[in-house]
């Protein structure tokens, strides 16, 4: 489980900082990363764009979903 302060419809997050969970899912790419996050912090593709080290996430689970 991977925490989300934001993240987007195509699984992109936006974390704490630091990029320690980018790092880590780049190292390991068999992990299945689920997002842990709050419905409120969903965001639109413009409010977040993935740079080119973000890592996807398979989904993210929210309190409303």
């Amino acid at each position: 489980l991977v925490p989300c302060v934001g993240f987007n419809a195509d699984g992109f997050r936006l974390g704490y900082g630091g990029g320690y969970f980018d790092r880590f899912l780049a190292a390991h790419p068999h992990v299945t990363a689920l997002g842990l996050g709050w419905e409120l912090g969903r965001l639109s593709d413009t409010e977040l764009q993935p740079q080119v080290h973000d890592q996807p996430l398979v989904g993210v689970i929210t309190e409303g979903a």
